[in-house]
C-alpha cells in the first residue's frame, strides 16, 4: 500500500473511533466508572445513572479498561451494573474460576495479570475472595487441631495457614 492509501485509511478509521467515544453508551459506562472511582477521564464526567452489562460490553470493545474491571465488578460489587441480560457464557466461566480461585485464562484479549488485580482491590475486603476448601480429618489430627487451638488461641483456619506457611 502506498502512504496516501495508508492515511486515508487510518483518517477513515480515526473517524469511526471518534464516533464511538461520543456514544452515548461510552459516556454513560465510563462516566458510572469515573463516579465509582475505578476510572479517571479528563472528558467524560460522573454518571450516576442504571448502565447495563451489554452496555459494558460494548464499550469494551473499545476502552480495554472496561474489560479489566468487568469481572472484579461482577464479583465484588454486582449493584454498579444492571445485569438484566444472559452473562455471556466465557464471563459465566471466568467467573466460575475466579470463585474457585483458578482463574488463568484470558478474558477476550485481557489477561489474568490484568484482571485479577481488580478482584482484590474491589470490595469491602482488600483481599481476593476466600476458597472453600473441604477436608477429611482422622481424629488424631482434630485432637491435634484442638490442643493448638487452646494454647495459641487461634483459631483453625489459622492454625492449617500457619502450618502451610512452615513447610
Amino acid at each position: 500500500m502506498k502512504r496516501a492509501e495508508l492515511e486515508k485509511l487510518a483518517r477513515k478509521k480515526a473517524e469511526k473511533l471518534r464516533a464511538k467515544f461520543s456514544d452515548p453508551r461510552y459516556k454513560k459506562v465510563i462516566g458510572k466508572f469515573v463516579a465509582a472511582g475505578l476510572l479517571e477521564h479528563n472528558k467524560v464526567g460522573a454518571y450516576r445513572g442504571h448502565i447495563t452489562l451489554d452496555e459494558v460490553i460494548w464499550v469494551g470493545q473499545i476502552e480495554p479498561r472496561v474489560l479489566e474491571l468487568l469481572p472484579a465488578i461482577i464479583l465484588r460489587r454486582p449493584k454498579l451494573i444492571d445485569v438484566r441480560s444472559e452473562i455471556p457464557e466465557d464471563l459465566r466461566l471466568l467467573l466460575i474460576q475466579l470463585r474457585k480461585g483458578l482463574a488463568i485464562d484470558d478474558f477476550r484479549g485481557i489477561a489474568p495479570a490484568l484482571y485479577l488485580p481488580w478482584v482484590n482491590r474491589l470490595g469491602r475486603k482488600a483481599a481476593a475472595p476466600s476458597v472453600l476448601k473441604t477436608f477429611r480429618f482422622q481424629r488424631k489430627d482434630i485432637e491435634k487441631i484442638n490442643e493448638l487451638k487452646k494454647r495459641t488461641g487461634l483459631n483453625e483456619t489459622e492454625i492449617i495457614r500457619k502450618a502451610l506457611q512452615s513447610l
